[in-house]
């Protein structure tokens, strides 16, 4: 699928986690629309590889998601139901946390991870300077063979870092 690119983990060698630490990673609340199994199965079919599922759910979320930094579904009574069921826009957190549960419901632990993408480069010092804007989520899903895959469904434009200049070089 073009603009699936999963960062593959650099192990090679089975993860096996202790059945209580892997039970944590597919916890999904009890109060889980019943809507999010349907959807996740009818995604992935017969698939039983965990690539292969994580590989349609990933491209669904891109061909059915749109990203804006609005909170469309900010006012609703669960915003995650209605990212996913109704308004199908957000940000990078929505699609982190729905494609982490996706995942969690056809048995593929995973995880929620959040830290900086894109930056700005800092000519003078050789230093990549984040800020605020530069705060993302992403996903990373645990496959059998290869460990922890990160994973991230957000539609993002790819562009080049822009260039620290004047003040902002300065400071």
């Amino acid at each position: 699928y073009p603009g699936y690119v999963p960062v593959a983990s650099t192990r090679r060698i089975p993860i096996t986690l202790p059945p209580t630490q892997a039970a944590s990673f597919l916890e999904i609340p009890v109060d889980m629309d019943a809507r999010v199994k349907e959807l996740a199965m009818g995604v992935i079919g017969t698939e039983t590889d965990p690539q292969q599922k994580a590989l349609l759910l990933h491209q669904y979320m891109r061909e059915n998601f749109k990203y804006t930094l609005a909170q469309p579904a900010g006012a609703s009574e669960d915003p995650l139901w209605a990212f996913l069921f109704d308004v199908k826009a957000g940000h990078c957190e929505y699609f982190a946390a729905a494609y982490g549960m996706l995942l969690r419901v056809v048995g593929i632990p995973s995880r929620i991870v959040g830290g900086y993408q894109g930056g700005a480069w800092d000519e003078s010092s050789q230093i990549a300077v984040f800020t605020g804007k530069n705060a993302h989520a992403w996903v990373e899903w645990l496959h059998p063979n290869h460990g922890w895959i990160t994973d991230d469904p957000t539609p993002v434009v790819t562009i080049t870092p822009p260039s620290l200049t004047g003040w902002s070089a300065y400071l």
